[in-house]
């Protein structure tokens, strides 16, 4: 059994963000939420998100695209070599 735990938690709701939809940050115990800290606790929380390095998630159709013109040339590269081996061994 757990006794005297005291946590403030700050839920800051997120919009026009496409991977979440909230994020929790649990105060430390010598910090109380006062009103005047209110607008520094939710700035911080929003500089911690921001300074997070969110990459755009893999599978979009440019990076296929891309993915299928590194493969073409490869395999032009690989054929011409073949042909170079073939031909002046």
């Amino acid at each position: 059994m757990i006794k005297g735990i005291n946590k403030q938690m700050v839920v800051l709701r997120l919009e026009n963000n496409r991977l979440y939809d909230s994020a929790c940050f649990v105060l430390r115990s010598d910090v109380k939420q006062k009103k005047q800290e209110e607008k520094d606790m939710l700035a911080e929380a929003n500089r911690i998100l921001a300074e997070m390095d969110i990459k755009r998630p893999r599978g979009g159709t440019r990076g296929r695209f891309r993915r299928f013109l590194w493969s073409v040339a490869l395999l032009v590269i690989g054929v011409i070599i073949g042909f170079c081996v073939a031909f002046f061994v």
